[in-house]
């Protein structure tokens, strides 16, 4: 007996050590959902038992924001831990992605630029070190053609034609279709929900006993659409459960950016670089052993859920990184948004964040600053009082941003397929 068991410890020390055994890990977005309109950030409109349940096993981030105000340079952000300035995934008038045509003739209007092929992803990296890749993604900014699609050896964009996108319950459903249907390999599965963008119009057959809602409330119509996706999370998280896999998983949930609700006499996003617009939620939650959850004030922001995932894995991260891992994620905060004519006449803007300083200039001139702590809500802009701070800060982000642009590179135009050309106008991205 004891020769049998010496010969197996032998045995064992031949093969090497034994392998780390990685987690299987969920990343989750919620398209244009403000945290102050769920339970676990303080809203009492039960928008959103499931995660609030999930928020009491997670660390929550009270201070996490996007790198924009709208989805496609967000997700490459949160897909590559770079800010816009490096992955260059945004409104550019030169860009080779044609989304329509201004006038008739070769004129063409609105362009984008996708993903840069030589930005790392995180499905690339994990696919690298023997995950299984899959993503279901709700909206029309997610489509292939994009490219926030690499890396996933699953990638299903069906069905994205309406003005709402792909409903929660479908990607639900797809989700547990592609789960029940993985193989033995610690799996990534991405999922995108898109219901709390606008139009508000959750489905008519669907009322939770909440408030009464009139046509024309949309704020309430808003907080509907977060409880009709909440549900169908809700759904997925007690199938994972059912299935053994809730424990080891790491789950990590946020959204691309937020909404404005009437404020600065605005609705929608993608128009500035405001608080409502860049304010995300941000829950993590670690496999059961860590030990880790509760609330953290550390500032936290997109860029930084690449690096943590990969540390948290015990993989290397990439250099070509802004990002860090959190909760002491230290780096420039910076936000951009990078429009010009026909996409918006207002200019491209560009944020930093210092303390509780936020300094934002416009393409155009203009520049302001605010003291967050004192003025939450943008109101006082003080560069003016503060003449020699907005200075430095903008002598600090010019550089910052100045020193990671890279030429971008040549592609040919291709032109976007008509079902997202359309999807994009109803969602009013395009103007007719």
């Amino acid at each position: 007996m004891r020769i049998a068991a010496a010969a197996l410890v032998a045995l064992v020390a031949a093969c090497g050590p034994e392998p780390v055994r990685r987690p299987n890990v969920l990343l989750v977005t919620l398209d244009t959902t403000r945290p102050d309109h769920l339970g676990c950030y303080g809203h009492a409109g039960g928008t959103s038992p499931s995660l609030d349940a999930l928020a009491a096993e997670s660390e929550v981030y009270d201070d996490a924001l996007s790198t924009s105000s709208w989805t496609l340079p967000a997700h490459a952000s949160l897909f590559t831990g770079q800010v816009p300035t490096r992955h260059q995934a945004y409104y550019d008038e030169r860009g080779p992605l044609v989304l329509t045509q201004a006038i008739e003739g070769p004129f063409e209007r609105y362009r984008v630029r996708g993903l840069r092929q030589d930005a790392a992803t995180l499905a690339q990296i994990l696919r690298d070190h023997g995950y299984a890749t899959g993503a279901v993604v709700a909206g029309p900014w997610m489509k292939p053609v994009f490219g926030l699609g690499r890396g996933f050896a699953s990638y299903d964009a069906a069905g994205i034609r309406e003005v709402n996108g792909r409903p929660a319950n479908e990607v639900t459903d797809a989700a547990l279709g592609w789960i029940g249907e993985r193989g033995p390999e610690p799996f990534f599965l991405f999922l995108n929900y898109f219901d709390p963008h606008a139009p508000f119009d959750p489905p008519p057959t669907w009322r939770p006993d909440l408030r009464p809602v009139i046509a024309n409330d949309l704020v309430a119509l808003y907080d509907l659409e977060i409880r009709f996706m909440d549900e169908h999370i809700g759904r997925l998280f007690a199938a994972l459960r059912a299935r053994g896999l809730w424990d080891d998983l790491l789950v990590v949930v946020t959204a691309d950016h937020g909404e404005l609700l009437g404020e600065h006499a605005l609705w929608g996003h993608g128009f500035t670089l405001s608080q409502e617009e860049l304010r995300v939620p941000l829950l993590i939650k670690f496999p059961a052993g860590d030990r880790r959850r509760g609330r953290r004030r550390e500032r936290a922001q997109l860029t930084d859920i690449l690096p943590t995932i990969l540390a948290r894995l015990g993989l290397p991260v990439p250099t070509d990184v802004q990002g860090g891992v959190l909760p002491r994620a230290a780096h420039p905060v910076v936000a951009e948004l990078q429009m010009t004519p026909p996409v918006s006449d207002r200019g491209s803007f560009r944020a930093l964040y210092e303390g509780s300083w936020k300094y934002v200039e416009i393409s155009g001139g203009a520049t302001m600053l605010y003291d967050l702590a004192a003025d939450p809500r943008e109101h006082d802009d003080r560069s003016r009082r503060e003449a020699s701070r907005a200075e430095a800060m903008g002598g600090r982000l010019g550089a910052y941003l100045d020193a990671l642009q890279r030429t971008a590179p040549d592609a040919p135009d291709h032109a976007v397929d008509p079902d997202t050309v359309r999807a994009l106008e109803a969602l009013g991205y395009l103007k007719k």
